[in-house]
């Protein structure tokens, strides 16, 4: 691949996953301000919480939803913890840090994209159509939302590059990893490779423990393939790697399985995979032309890399439905393999004008559902949805908690806007998320039952029993029935929200 066409192919995949950004940054007006994401803002409002933690100097993690979090925290999520410090060092605000390394975490997966179909695709007249198919391409969830159907190709995020790079920072980069851990290294000294190999799983741990894990099957069983296939092992690689990413990974394991706090958030951590029937739709066409080709061409299992795709395809579409809790992890990168088998066998196929036209027959369905997202996207800029924007009330009443509470203070919001209130302030609040927010069912419907059926014995004595300190009542809170009143003594208020000071 010329690095000049990589290049521009970059730009156009940079337009496609920041202009809506932009968009919707210009669209806030005066009376609304952008949160800084477009999809799942429940996670990206975490990340940002975690980040937070970051800024304020900790290197270890505390669950930012839970009022009651005694555990000494621990080093998870060390990526967001490390881009808070960033932030603080460069004294910028947390999203524009955000999105800096969403960017920079999609410029490294598009190159190590290419890299990897150099690697596995020797026909050049291939190459580009694999890296455009990989790098923009979806399933046919477009299909299934003209039945009212909502499949996984529109939300799993790590699954896919396009959608990877338009979400966050850290599915990229460890796509990128698993990746590049895929390529063979001849081109680097031995040692180096080694001590790359070593960094990169030690990152990859870091960033997505499931990533790490599958590239430790993908590594044996390609080294199970080489010994069938004659071909010399290279076991220093599948050390060093092993090594690498071992430790962290066994250190996080632990770590979740000791702490009390965090063993509770991991048994709430459920995401089951798809059913059958949303899979294949998600990953069709790409995963129905690579299944009709391995059936067709036994030659395919014979050679190492084609072989090892199918084995990626083939053992991640049995490892999403074993019965354990992170299902759903193992479609990390999924779309990858399905993409690039699809194109290997189009080219055994076709030719000339009839695979340029089988392509196309390709990759303009696999393009729709994220144009349909995008879309979406605009939709929701456009309507102001409130899961993408604060009033503009709301963020001046989230500025003051900032400046003018301790940072240890705990405040009762709506649920919703506890998904705001650590990522946006660093305080703790009652629930805010569905995981990090401990017994997350119990106090999502007690703060529900709070806002809209308590009166004020009742909520006082809550607010004394949970050791709140502060009673936030916005526009969401109002929603649920809350209303203002003159018994409680206000610290903040604006036209919008009022922020009371719970006496002890």
């Amino acid at each position: 691949m010329k690095p000049s066409r990589l290049a521009c192919a970059i730009l156009v995949l940079l337009i496609l996953t920041n202009l809506p950004y932009l968009i919707a940054l210009l669209m806030s007006g005066d009376g609304y301000v952008f949160s800084g994401f477009l999809i799942n803002p429940l996670d990206g409002n975490s990340y940002l919480a975690k980040m937070y933690q970051g800024w304020e100097g900790s290197w270890r993690f505390h669950l930012p939803y839970t009022a009651e979090d005694s555990s000494p925290g621990g080093y998870l999520f060390l990526f967001y913890l490390f881009l808070g410090h960033v932030g603080r060092f460069l004294n910028l605000p947390l999203i524009e840090v955000y999105h800096g390394a969403r960017i920079l975490a999609g410029i490294g997966l598009w190159l190590a994209l290419a890299r990897f179909i150099q690697a596995y695709i020797p026909q050049a007249d291939l190459q580009w159509k694999a890296f455009w198919l990989a790098a923009t391409g979806s399933g046919l969830g477009w299909v299934a939302v003209l039945a009212g159907q909502f499949t996984s190709d529109f939300w799993v995020a790590e699954a896919y590059p396009f959608l990877s790079c338009y979400t966050n920072p850290h599915f990229p980069l460890a796509l990128a990893l698993i990746l590049l851990l895929m390529v063979p290294g001849r081109q680097v000294p031995r040692g180096a490779r080694l001590l790359i190999d070593l960094a990169m799983a030690l990152c990859l741990a870091i960033l997505l423990p499931f990533g790490f894990v599958i590239v430790m099957i993908l590594l044996a069983l390609r080294a199970a393939l080489q010994y069938l296939h004659h071909v010399p092992v290279d076991w220093g690689r599948f050390l060093a790697t092993g090594i690498g990413g071992g430790g962290m990974a066994l250190y996080q394991l632990w770590l979740v399985q000791s702490d009390p706090m965090l063993r509770a958030w991991n048994l709430q951590n459920q995401t089951g995979s798809p059913p059958l029937w949303d899979f294949l739709i998600s990953f069709s066409p790409v995963l129905v032309i690579a299944i009709l080709g391995y059936v067709k061409e036994k030659d395919a299992w014979r050679e190492t890399n084609t072989a090892l795709l199918a084995g990626w395809l083939l053992g991640a579409a049995i490892l999403i439905y074993l019965p354990v809790n992170l299902q759903r992890r193992f479609l990390l990168g999924y779309y990858l393999p399905a993409a690039v088998a699809a194109i290997l066998f189009l080219g055994n196929w076709w030719s000339g004008k009839q695979l340029q036209r089988a392509w196309l027959a390709v990759w303009i369905p696999s393009l729709l559902t994220n144009l349909v997202l995008l879309g979406a996207s605009l939709g929701g800029i456009a309507g102001h949805d409130p899961l993408l924007y604060l009033t503009r009330g709301e963020s001046e009443a989230m500025e003051w908690i900032e400046d003018s509470t301790p940072q240890d203070a705990l405040v009762l919001a709506a649920p919703q806007t506890g998904m705001w209130l650590p990522a946006w302030t660093g305080r703790r609040v009652i629930y805010g998320h569905p995981f990090e927010t401990i017994h997350a069912a119990a106090e999502q419907a007690t703060l529900e039952a709070f806002f809209s059926n308590w009166d004020y014995n009742q909520q006082v004595a809550f607010l004394h029993a949970r050791q709140v300190q502060y009673l936030y009542i916005g526009p969401r809170e109002k929603a649920l029935g809350a209303v203002e009143n003159d018994q409680y003594t206000v610290a903040y208020q604006n036209k919008e929200v009022t922020v009371y000071l719970i006496d002890h």
